[in-house]
C-alpha cells in the first residue's frame, strides 16, 4: 500500500474513500486483531509439555515464551506475514478506512481492497504496454502488437517484485 504514510483519497467503482494516514494506534489494533487470530504459543506448549524430557521442555518453554512476546510486537514476523495474506490485508484496510467511512464493513473493505487492487494490476499493465509500443515503435517496427496474455505474466513479474511501486 503506497497510502500508509499520508491520509489519501482514491476512487474506487467512481466513489472517493479517504484512507487515513498509517498510524501507531493502527498498526496497534491491527497487531491487537492479528494476535487475536493466531494462538498463543505459550499455551500450544503447555497443552503437550509433559510428553517431553525436562531439557526438552526448558527450551520448548524458552522458545514459546520469546515466541508470545514477538506475537505482541506490531513489528513482529506473525503481524507482517497477516500482511500477505487475504484476510489481512481487508482488514488493515478497514481500519484505514474507519476514521473517514466508520460505517465501512468487513465485506466492503474486502470488496475495495479488490477492487483496488484490480485498479492497480490495469495502470500497471496499460504503462507497460504504453513503454513496449513506444519501443517496438522506435525500433520500427510497423503495427506492434502485444498479446494480453504476455502484458498480464509482465504485470505479474512487475508484482512480484521488490521493486514494485504503485503507479499512480
Amino acid at each position: 500500500m503506497s497510502y500508509i504514510g499520508q491520509q489519501q483519497t482514491i476512487t474506487i467503482g467512481g466513489k472517493a474513500y479517504t484512507l487515513s494516514r498509517l498510524t501507531l494506534e493502527i498498526r496497534k489494533q491491527f497487531a491487537e486483531w492479528v494476535q487475536s487470530h493466531i494462538p498463543d504459543p505459550l499455551e500450544t506448549v503447555a497443552k503437550h509439555l509433559e510428553k517431553f524430557p525436562k531439557d526438552v521442555q526448558n527450551l520448548l518453554a524458552t522458545e514459546a515464551w520469546k515466541a508470545s512476546q514477538r506475537r505482541l510486537d506490531i513489528d513482529g514476523p506473525e503481524v507482517q506475514a497477516a500482511l500477505e495474506t487475504e484476510e489481512g490485508n481487508t482488514k488493515l484496510t478497514q481500519l484505514l478506512l474507519q476514521k473517514h467511512h466508520p460505517e465501512i464493513t468487513e465485506a466492503e473493505a474486502y470488496d475495495l481492497a479488490l477492487q483496488l487492487r484490480i485498479e492497480q494490476f490495469e495502470k500497471i499493465k496499460e504503462k507497460i504496454k504504453a513503454e513496449k509500443l513506444k519501443t517496438l515503435k522506435e525500433k520500427g517496427v510497423e503495427n506492434p502488437e502485444i498479446t494480453e496474455e504476455a502484458l498480464t505474466q509482465e504485470v505479474l513479474e512487475v508484482l512480484q517484485s521488490n521493486t514494485f511501486r504503485p503507479v499512480s
